[in-house]
């Protein structure tokens, strides 16, 4: 393996030996290896000879892609072939390697009018795009990424008043209402007339294997973070309506004795950009009750549209086609007012087969935990396969960096072989969960111009085809809980959020555990079988989830860590969750903790490591007060109880009252709940029941420790290690290696070790 001085990236895969455990959803537990029959689909045969067919299909307890019956790995280049900032010779050259290093499916993006007169629509600038990538590769597959196009709000508005985004003073926005009902009808329209001359040309049938919408990714900008128009207002009533069905009901709800469906207007919430700074974080009152409905109304619309458009392509195509979106970006784009909190809907709907987002801009250069921006480990619940857009932008670029749009925060790499070993790292990620990627040019500048990339992404097919093969589900020690509906309450959108989610995704990656990022009704069903959950935000869980939590989770003797609060929740319900007296208090406090000196595991891993977590300021906060319970942590202003821990018949329960957890909290209560701690210099880790991937935040010695004795093939080296319980590899900041454990026997068998 080349080392450099300057940052190279580390990725070790683990596989162990022994059955410890493993999720009900699959087989096996530390260290075992599944058999997965991938040609599940060969007798397949085309409903039409002349149209390709793919599909989404979960086999071995994972949602594999299956086109024309033949399984595919999910692993794609997209380039941009409108040459309005590169060139079709760089363009050309990228296919071309992508073609010889094994990327069948190219992807590209249309800018679609979907506004035309009589529904006649050019479809000349596709045609051009597709038979340029079938020139270059006539066996293509081919996903159309659709942006649909309708123009700037004053056009739209002339034709159709009260579809502009209206500010609260009148003013009209620079864009079109998430709301507008002839916006989507339009895309609807189009959206048919697509698919239907897409099957009317044979070369084209039988290449396009599906649809990404795009819609700017289906979130708003924090300008535009209300919308007053007519159309948001209708949206609004109606949605409001349905939930509550009566006048009476309405007004129990908002606490409001004058309101009814008719008089309903839009005020904007506290919190947002065009209201003063709120020093409370949760809407839990009647009288907040009709912002949390607001927003609720705005993501669940965005997720309703999303979903329509899926239906619309796959009535259209007579299911032979994939259905891909935007969608979710639980910690990029946090809080209410991203349109993105829709995503349980989007899990339910069969129609949606494959979700996406970019990887994540938050610490994606060497050393950092780059990752995921969703909850991405709920989709395979739902026969869904999260595909990652890796648009990280390299030296390669044959313009300047300031002729990209995108430049301000999409930093270019330091080097050939940075670019190289990011890739390896987010491959890491990709390969642990069996999950699908992207490679991007998004400018078609030549991001991925490099015969040095594509000799990697060669070998990472290749190793993701003999991985698949054994792969029976994704069995992590740790699940992130993320409670979808409790984002709407936040009214606070600024450091409280910056905190719960964008900040805290990165705790997870260098905590040195194995952790799966789950959306609530997913993380407490039995598909889940971790040994702790950590609750991120529980302020509206419902009956039913509360029912789950015990069926699949008190009652199986597992952890669970709770953070910061529990918002609207009533104390009999956070004692029937915890087990403790958890009381609250609506004022504004400092949630810094200083360390207790209580005989208990979890302070004993934190002792002598550190005395005070240092916290932002909260309205409310939680405090323990409960003589059962073992103190753990006190606020350093007022002396409550701000972290705790108890155990009832097996079940422990945690409980921490800040926003920001550390990763020495998370090593500390994942190894009470009985996980493996596979390593604790906060080097960035993702991993599974049989592999992890650490990608070296600094340079050193590191120590990897097992779960049981193992033998261990260090990949890039082709080198063996025989029953070891811990391995010591020296890495350089940023450096990559793949290391497998488990018995040497099995690894070969599988494929991936000589």
């Amino acid at each position: 393996m080349k080392k450099t001085a300057l940052f190279v990236s580390i990725v070790l895969i683990l596989c162990f030996i022994c059955s410890c455990s493993g999720n009900t959803a699959t087989t096996g537990g530390y260290g075992a290896y599944g058999s997965v029959n991938l040609d599940a689909q060969s007798d397949f045969q085309r409903k039409d000879a002349d149209v390709t067919e793919a599909k989404i299909v979960t086999v071995g307890n994972i949602p594999r892609l299956y086109i024309d019956g033949k399984n595919t790995a999910p692993l794609f280049f997209w380039g941009n072939t409108s040459f309005t900032f590169g060139s079709q010779a760089t363009m050309s050259s990228q296919i071309d390697l992508a073609t010889r290093s094994g990327v069948s499916i190219i992807m590209t993006e249309v800018n679609f009018a979907t506004m035309v007169d009589d529904e006649v629509y050019d479809f000349a600038p596709i045609d051009s795009k597709l038979n340029y990538i079938l020139q270059r590769n006539p066996d293509a597959k081919i996903m159309i990424r659709i942006s649909p196009s309708t123009g700037k709000s004053m056009f739209w508005e002339d034709l159709f008043p009260g579809d502009a985004k209206r500010f609260e003073d009148g003013t009209r926005a620079d864009s079109v209402s998430f709301a507008s009902e002839q916006r989507v009808t339009y895309a609807v329209n189009a959206a048919k007339a697509l698919v239907e001359h897409i099957l009317s040309n044979k070369k084209y049938s039988n290449s396009v294997i599906g649809y990404h919408y795009g819609y700017g990714e289906w979130f708003q900008s924090t300008q535009e973070d209300v919308d007053f128009s007519r159309a948001m207002l209708k949206c609004y009533k109606e949605y409001v309506k349905e939930k509550y069905g009566t006048v009476e009901e309405l007004r129990k709800a908002w606490g409001d004795d004058s309101v009814d469906f008719d008089n309903i207007t839009i005020k904007a919430p506290p919190g947002s950009s065009l209201t003063s700074a709120v020093d409370y974080n949760t809407m839990k009152l009647p009288e907040d009750q009709r912002f949390v409905d607001y927003y609720e109304a705005l993501n669940y619309n965005a997720a309703d549209i999303i979903c329509l458009l899926a239906k619309t392509i796959k009535e259209a195509s007579g299911g032979r086609s994939l259905f891909m979106t935007f969608y979710g970006y639980a910690w990029e784009v946090p809080g209410p007012k991203s349109a993105h909190n829709g995503l349980t809907k989007i899990l339910e709907d069969e129609n949606v087969d494959i979700i996406s987002s970019p990887l994540t801009y938050n610490d994606r250069m060497e050393g950092g935990t780059g990752g995921l921006m969703s909850l991405a480990d709920s989709l395979a619940a739902h026969n869904k396969l999260w595909v990652m857009e890796n648009d990280l932008r390299t030296l390669d670029s044959n313009v300047s960096v300031y002729e990209e749009p995108d430049a301000e925060y999409n930093l270019k790499t330091e080097s050939e072989e940075s670019a190289i070993e990011i890739q390896k790292r987010e491959f890491g990620l990709i390969l642990s969960r069996n999950i699908g990627m992207y490679w991007m040019d998004l400018w078609g500048t030549g991001w991925q111009n490099n015969s040095a990339y594509w000799n990697e992404y060669e070998k990472m097919i290749k190793l993701y085809n003999d991985y698949a093969a054994s792969f029976d589900g994704f069995k992590p020690d740790v699940a992130v809980v993320v409670d979808e509906s409790s984002v709407n309450m936040i009214s606070n959108t600024t450091t409280f959020v910056e905190n719960m989610f964008y900040k805290q995704k990165n705790i997870f990656y260098s905590a040195g555990v194995t952790f799966g990022l789950y959306e609530t009704s997913v993380a407490v069903s039995d598909y889940v079988d971790a040994k702790l959950y950590i609750f991120l935000n529980p302020w509206d869980i419902s009956d039913k989830e509360a029912e789950n939590i015990k069926k699949n989770i008190i009652d199986k003797g597992k952890t669970v860590l709770w953070v910061n609060g529990f918002g609207r929740q009533s104390a009999e319900k956070i004692k029937e969750l915890t087990g403790m007296n958890i009381k609250h208090k609506d004022e504004t406090e400092t949630l810094c903790t200083v360390l207790a000196t209580s005989e208990h595991p979890i302070i004993d891993e934190l002792s002598g490591k550190i005395q005070i977590f240092n916290d932002e300021t909260a309205n409310p906060y939680f405090y323990v007060e409960d003589d059962t319970a073992v103190t753990l942590g006190k606020y350093d202003l007022n002396g409550l109880v701000s972290f705790a821990a108890k155990e009832t018949n097996g079940y422990k329960s945690v409980f921490y009252g800040g926003t920001l957890l550390t990763e020495s909290i998370v090593r500390a209560v994942a190894k009470y709940a009985g996980a493996n701690i596979f390593i604790d210099t906060n080097d960035t880790l993702t991993g599974n029941h049989n592999f992890i991937s650490v990608h070296a935040a600094t340079a050193g010695e590191k120590t990897i420790k097992l779960p049981m004795k193992t033998d261990v093939y260090d990949y890039y080296e082709e080198k063996w290690y025989s029953g070891v319980e811990s391995i010591n590899v020296s890495m350089e900041k940023g450096q990559t290696k793949f290391f497998f454990f488990g018995n040497k026997a099995q690894i070969k068998k599988v494929g991936i070790a000589k």
